[in-house]
């Protein structure tokens, strides 16, 4: 069995086979969550010539639009970016095993992955989250780092730290937060260097070039937002929005941590534990310093941004993959807990209620239907609900604040250069032929005064059309079309 699991492509084979098992269910659902509903949607409007943060707006890096982009160049069905999402994300399994694969037997590095793959639905990652694709060129940069911690102790860089370097300037445009584990690789790269007998100068020039391949996507572009006049929509998205945004109140992140620890902690547990008996795996030594600092450096990303969604807690699970690896394939006790830990996520989701995901699916194809009956052909308006309904409808967003939350969320309130009030109005001046709410407010605090406007347009000119409870994967949500607006 060891010789047959130490072969990479039945490790791949596996990670693909294991992530299509617990992903393939909801391929199709064009409303896993609202987030990678709206990625897809920007990617396919810049098919139409939008620019992001100029022509529709979200304070994420531009390569995750560029991404989506790509992936909308294949197909406009839901169905690539699922796909594209379930080959990333059995490609960082993969990964995942390869650096557990540095002093773990195969069989432990093939569960870490599996961990891996299983975590990622228990905190909203079996669709297109953005986490999901940049976890791979993260967790290959730091296969690249730990595979060459025996050059770097030697004085010699090999090639792939600078390729480490590059994928984590990648990795930075599509999600900032990803920061703190690049300069963790860097510097622990540098270090290493520096306690050699290497030359000075040498450590220098690997400083500085390391420095230079991780800035240059972000600066780059920055450059070409500045060269089409339009540096401030960049500086005002990547930066001031994120700075000038409040925060929710104190009480409601505290909730949100502790239910977010709790959901983590079989897989922090198992970290912790597979740490613990690393003590005793032949050739981890060398590792010791690399994965402590890999997780101290992903714990500080994710406290970067205190919001505690649980999709937040998806690159943790990449180093707590690696680290649980050994304590996985303990007989007894790292198999019960990684069999939890399968059979939680599954039933968490509901992964396996097909029922649930045909009814997600066709109530979705008749609130499209409803609009595109209903919508007089003066466009739609999608102030609370699933922002898929645009591209399934054929219709663009009225205004740059396409993503819902930036109208109806009151701390995204003039976080981006529009002003959400005006915007508002400037939507319903337009008269949109249908508005798509929700009635149960879910986002607190809510922006009333944008709401207000809505719900007296509604009141005014529009009629009930259609009302449908699409089926998610932890709740239902009851999502209405107001059309024939005149």
């Amino acid at each position: 069995m060891g010789g047959f699991l130490e072969r990479p492509r039945w490790q791949l084979g596996i990670c693909l086979l294991v992530g299509l098992a617990l992903r393939a269910p909801l391929f199709g659902d064009p409303y896993i969550h609202v987030d990678e509903a709206f990625y897809f949607l920007v990617g396919q409007e810049m098919h139409h010539g939008a620019i992001p943060f100029v022509d529709i707006w979200d304070r994420k890096p531009v390569g995750l639009f560029l991404l989506y982009y790509l992936i909308g160049g294949i197909s406009r069905s839901v169905w690539s970016y699922q796909i594209a999402a379930w080959l990333f994300a059995s490609g960082t399994a993969f990964t995942v095993c390869r650096i557990a694969m540095l002093w773990a037997k195969p069989r432990a590095a093939v569960l870490g992955g599996i961990a891996y793959l299983s975590g990622a639905l228990i905190v909203d990652g079996v669709g297109g989250q953005a986490p999901i694709f940049y976890n791979l060129p993260m967790a290959i940069a730091a296969w690249c780092v730990a595979s060459s911690l025996g050059d770097l102790e030697s004085g010699r860089v090999a090639r792939k730290v600078y390729v480490a370097m590059a994928l984590c300037g990648i990795a930075i445009t599509i999600k900032q937060t990803t920061l703190f584990e690049s300069l963790f690789f860097g510097a622990f790269s540098l270090v290493a260097l520096w306690r050699s007998e290497a030359p000075r100068q040498s450590v220098l020039r690997f400083a500085l070039i390391a420095a230079t391949l991780g800035a240059v996507p972000t600066v780059a572009t920055a450059v070409f937002y500045a060269g089409i006049g339009h540096w401030h929509d960049f500086w005002q998205a990547m930066v001031v929005s994120n700075l000038s945004k409040p925060r929710p109140e104190g009480l409601l992140i505290y909730i949100r941590a502790v239910v977010l620890l709790i959901i983590l902690g079989p897989l922090w547990f198992a970290a912790f534990c597979g740490m613990f008996f690393l003590e005793s795996v032949s050739g981890f030594d060398p590792y010791r310093r690399f994965m402590k600092g890999w997780i101290a450096a992903a714990l500080l990303g994710f406290v970067s941004v205190p919001n505690f969604y649980y999709h937040y807690g998806l690159p943790l699970l990449v180093p707590f993959g690696v680290a649980a690896a050994t304590f996985y394939a303990r007989p007894i006790i790292g198999t019960a807990m990684l069999t939890l830990l399968v059979g939680y996520s599954i039933y968490r989701i509901h992964l396996y209620d097909f029922s649930r995901w045909a009814q997600a699916r066709w109530r979705m194809d008749d609130l499209a239907s409803a609009i595109r009956q209903h919508d007089l052909g003066r466009g739609l308006l999608v102030f609370d609900g699933p922002p898929s309904l645009y591209f399934m409808t054929g219709n663009h967003p009225m205004s740059p604040l396409a993503f819902p939350h930036h109208l109806h969320h009151a701390i995204e309130r003039n976080v981006s250069q529009f002003d959400t009030a005006t915007e508002v109005r400037r939507i319903i001046a337009r008269r949109p032929g249908a508005v798509v709410l929700e009635p149960k407010i879910i986002n607190v605090p809510t922006n009333f005064d944008s709401r207000m406007v809505v719900m007296e347009y509604v009141a005014r000119r529009c009629r009930f059309i259609d009302g449908q409870i699409i089926p998610m994967q932890l709740r239902k949500e009851t999502v209405v079309v107001f059309g024939d607006c005149r």
